[in-house]
């Protein structure tokens, strides 16, 4: 087996796995979490095949350092950004989420335009230069960089690939947040944070949405975009409720003993 033909066999591996994944997960930080190591592993697989491989030629050496390998570490590079992405999104608010979007847009753009000149070679399908930037004899990059797996330019290559991917990405989440807004809510929470926890944990408890069937991540998320209110660390609540005397719901029993006044109010 060819050297390409295993980067190939790989990349294979890169999209049986996301495919899986997105049929059993909704949410980006899920996929994201797996994919990474995964991927890496792959990366590693790849490294120690070519340190007992021989190029046949140098046509088969670029080739493997143009497409086969910065195609491999384009994902790799992607789903590491996504997740660092992802973790984010899930401590902040809209406001803070939207800004921080705009900057990953904004060190994107910065990172092509010092990559200009390279970058346009690559995407008009030039060759001229091939023997310079993807052979490790002629390789001009200068970097700490492993030069019997690398000549700087495949990696080069795979981040600019990578960030096309998440720039797409990104866009989607703007999108997400710019419709998530059109239809704002006008109720607002105006009880305690932690009764609103104590409440949202107890529904998942229950199985009584989507049949427990769903993350308490995703619940918070609508809770807080229903009544326009951010619960921040809901599993710093939990962990406090946890610790009061007796672990009473302290909430939900006031919720049982106003529903049962109201009723009998009604019935008078």
């Amino acid at each position: 087996m060819t050297i390409n033909e295993f980067a190939e066999q790989l990349q294979g591996q890169v999209k049986d796995q996301a495919d899986r994944l997105k049929s059993n997960y909704e949410e980006r930080l899920m996929i994201a979490s797996q994919m990474v190591p995964m991927i890496q592993e792959l990366i590693h697989e790849l490294q120690q095949f070519s340190y007992g491989y021989i190029f046949s030629n140098q046509e088969e050496e670029i080739k493997f350092f143009k497409e086969s390998k910065p195609v491999l570490l384009s994902h790799y590079y992607f789903y590491r950004k996504d997740l660092a992405i992802s973790l984010y999104d899930s401590f902040k608010d809209i406001e803070s989420r939207r800004k921080y979007y705009e900057s990953v847009l904004e060190r994107m753009g910065q990172y092509a335009r010092k990559n200009s000149e390279f970058y346009l070679y690559c995407i008009t399908g030039q060759t001229h230069f091939d023997d310079r930037y993807f052979t490790r004899r002629s390789a001009s990059y200068k970097g700490l960089i492993d030069v019997k797996f690398s000549t700087g330019y495949d990696d080069r290559l795979a981040r600019l690939l990578a960030n096309e991917l998440l720039k797409v990405n990104v866009h989607e989440r703007i999108s997400s947040l710019d419709s998530n807004t059109s239809k704002k809510s006008s109720m607002r929470w105006t009880g305690k944070k932690t009764d609103a926890v104590e409440l949202l944990f107890a529904l998942q408890a229950s199985g009584s949405v989507n049949n427990g069937e769903v993350e308490i991540k995703k619940m918070v998320e609508s809770f807080e975009e229903l009544f326009n209110i951010q619960l921040g660390n809901y599993y710093d609540f939990l962990r406090k409720m946890r610790m009061r005397k007796n672990s009473q719901p302290a909430f939900l029993d006031s919720l049982k003993t106003k529903f049962l006044l109201r009723i009998g109010q009604m019935d008078d």
